[in-house]
């Protein structure tokens, strides 16, 4: 039975510089920095076992192949590379992956076993601690952020990703902050649902700057729409997006939730495809 993915996202100020702190050994709850991208490691996709019987012993063979490929994708580093992958497969839970580790597979591998496997009911589970970088694996626990230094909590869609958070009323360091990392050029749709009476609700756009100086204009429309049963505003962003981060964040006179889905189309045709995965949070540090 899939299960929604939610996810939430932050902002970092404009004027900053990034900082690194050394991967060591267990250290308090804590999140990664960003720093120069370095290649993610090779990885051989696994095997897809949608096709194999659905008998008890056969699921129970496909779940131990799924944890040992999810297992492979959580190398890394620096504390930045690590993201968690949230829910995972019930009752095994979230688990760290490097965030530009290609995680479509292990995704399927999820999938097809929620589909065709009888599992337990899990209630939804707690997020991982953030992550650190601890001998090139990723793992629980990270150092706090200096006093001049903070972290910030990026949620990174897929190219047909949905989220789900809250506005915020003003922007500091700390804020969340929605990401989408296009492989490709090609074309970004956005459809958020606001609460009706939310009137300046809107989404900040910046391209490839995750300090919100570089802020584009898409092409607007809306529309009254239900979900779950109530009326929302829904709202259609649509704009030309080139390789590399977009950063957004929702923002309104008071704190409200909303949803958003990201469509992204490639030029040309051929599979979209994004290059971060998962929740990953940064640390940002004063000049």
């Amino acid at each position: 039975m899939p299960r929604a993915r939610t996810v939430l996202a932050a902002i970092a100020l404009a004027g900053c510089t990034r900082s690194e702190p050394t991967p060591s050994s267990p250290a308090p709850l804590a999140a990664p920095p960003p720093a120069a991208a370095a290649s993610p490691p090779a990885h051989t996709p696994p095997r897809d076992p949608a096709a194999a019987p659905s008998t008890a012993s056969s699921c129970e063979g496909r779940i131990e192949a799924y944890l040992a490929a999810r297992a492979e994708l959580g190398t890394c580093t620096r504390d930045s590379d690590c993201a968690q992958m949230w829910p995972g497969l019930c009752p095994h839970g979230p688990y760290y992956v490097h965030r530009e580790r290609e995680v479509a597979a292990v995704v399927a591998m999820e999938r097809a076993i929620e589909q065709s496997c009888s599992l337990p009911e899990c209630e939804p589970p707690i997020e991982l601690p953030m992550a650190r970088c601890d001998a090139g694996r990723c793992v629980a626990g990270r150092s706090p952020a200096t006093s001049t230094c903070w972290d910030f909590r990026e949620t990174n869609l897929e190219a047909d990703g949905v989220a789900q958070g809250h506005t915020a009323t003003r922007m500091v360091g700390t804020t969340p902050q929605l990401v989408i990392a296009p492989a490709h050029a090609g074309t970004l749709v956005l459809e958020l649902d606001w609460p009706q009476r939310c009137s300046d609700c809107t989404l900040r756009i910046s391209e490839h700057n995750s300090g919100m100086s570089r802020l584009v204009t898409p092409t607007r429309s809306e529309s009254a729409a239900q979900r779950n049963g109530e009326t929302v505003r829904r709202e259609r962003l649509e704009l030309p997006v080139t390789p590399g981060p977009y950063h957004m964040i929702a923002m309104a006179s008071t704190e409200v939730p909303f949803s958003v889905r990201a469509t992204l189309t490639r030029a040309g045709g051929g599979t979209a495809a994004v290059t971060r995965h998962g929740v990953d949070w940064q640390r940002m540090c004063e000049d």
